[in-house]
């Protein structure tokens, strides 16, 4: 396993929508919906993402 540390900004992009129509809104970040962006459970009409611009990886480490 490792051990992540990242600098994330404070809003993440939250879109929602269907085949027609799609809106997308900044929302706080939260562990819930982080746990979505890196895990891409968002769903067809829900997708959480985080501009890769917006992340900086502070360190990675082993885990035992």
């Amino acid at each position: 396993m490792k051990k992540v540390i990242l600098l994330l900004p404070d809003k993440i992009n939250r879109t929602i929508g269907a085949s027609r129509w799609s809106k997308t809104d900044e929302i706080a970040l939260t562990p819930e919906n982080l746990l979505f962006v890196l895990s891409d459970k968002s769903s067809y009409h829900d997708r959480y993402t985080i501009s890769p611009e917006e992340v900086e990886i502070l360190s990675i480490e082993e885990v035992e």
